[in-house]
């Protein structure tokens, strides 16, 4: 009788697709998601240990104008998409090399927050190769289905952010997405959220670009 190891048998590891990826030989997009919130690490692997090179979570959006009341929702669709944009900013000032994405045994749903992170990534401006009809639906990235009006009061601040790089790119592109279903995209008021972040974000993404990331289509949900 062969006695799986403890991982396996609590859910946390699947060493089979874990081995396929060190096969690899490349560092790993690892991403996770709590009870709480939406995680993500780049890492490489050295002999018999892993190291983590870069850290982004839900929970700092916060420091970018995520507003507190919405703390339960930092697990949502549009957290996902917002640490996807937070970790690809990342890379791209690092200059890491090509990753591979390891979303360990989290189910791969169609429209789902796996693929809401990698639009995120997409967005800021690494080459992702994805099925777009994968990507959740505009509405549901911009956070509608959160809240009617929490997206209002973004967009009175946008010209108070004075931080330079990435660090504003990533507040930008939270204003833009959140403020198009609160403010009319005729009127005056409306214009500066009229660019989209994904534009914006490739205006403003450094010129070092990296590698393709391949996944796998999965199976659409049911």
């Amino acid at each position: 009788m062969k006695i799986l190891k403890k991982r396996r048998i609590q859910g946390k590891t699947d060493y089979v697709r874990r081995l396929n990826l060190l096969k690899s030989e490349l560092p790993r997009i690892v991403f996770r998601k709590t009870n709480r919130y939406i995680t993500s690490q780049y890492v490489t692997s050295e002999e018999t240990q892993d190291r983590v090179e870069i850290t982004a979570n839900s929970k700092m959006l916060f420091k970018y104008g995520w507003p507190k009341e919405l703390s339960g929702s930092l697990k949502s669709i549009s957290a996902s998409y917002l640490t996807g944009f937070l970790m690809g900013k990342k890379m791209l000032k690092e200059k890491k090399e090509t990753p591979i994405l390891d979303f360990g045994m989290y189910r791969v749903l169609w429209g789902g927050r796996i693929f809401a992170f990698i639009k995120g990534l997409k967005d800021a401006g690494i080459n992702v190769k994805c099925d777009e009809e994968a990507f959740p639906k505009d509405e549901t990235i911009h956070g509608k289905n959160l809240r009617k009006d929490f997206s209002a009061s973004f967009a009175r601040r946008i010209w108070y952010f004075s931080t330079k790089g990435f660090d504003q790119l990533l507040r930008l592109a939270f204003l833009l997405t959140s403020s198009q279903s609160a403010v009319s995209p005729f009127s005056n008021s409306a214009r500066p959220f009229l660019i989209t972040a994904s534009y914006i974000a490739q205006s403003f993404s450094l010129t070092t670009r990296l590698g393709v990331i391949t996944i796998c289509r999965p199976f659409s949900s049911t």
